[in-house]
């Protein structure tokens, strides 16, 4: 699984768009002719610190391809459901499948913004 960094931070109550992007991956490798993305195979949040007890509940509608290379997916909420503040970061994986057979995986940190 790939790491590319961090996104800005949010805020408890902001809802956003967050996408990652799969065009190196993609990219004439080996054997590979240039490649493209089939599906998306899944997108999950997760909380490393073990503080929310469910963060896939931010994950809101389906995940969709943008630009024929970017998983975008929208992520917050809230009310109950929504960004917590004592969380330091939600980690965002995103899994697809290509047209040739090949699965890439990315991920992102989230941070959340501290009260001031």
């Amino acid at each position: 699984m790939a790491f590319c960094g961090k996104f800005t931070p949010v805020v408890p109550g902001e809802q956003r768009n967050f996408a990652l992007n799969f065009a190196p991956d993609l990219a004439a490798q080996g054997p590979f002719s240039a490649d493209s993305i089939a599906s998306i195979t899944s997108v999950t949040l997760s909380d490393p610190s073990g503080t929310d007890p469910n963060p896939s509940a931010l994950l809101i509608g389906s995940p969709g391809v943008l630009a024929s290379t970017w998983v975008v997916q929208t992520v917050g909420g809230t009310g109950a459901t929504t960004f917590m503040s004592g969380v330091p970061f939600y980690l965002l994986t995103m899994t697809v499948l290509t047209a040739a057979g090949q699965t890439f995986i990315l991920s992102g940190h989230i941070p959340v913004a501290t009260a001031t």
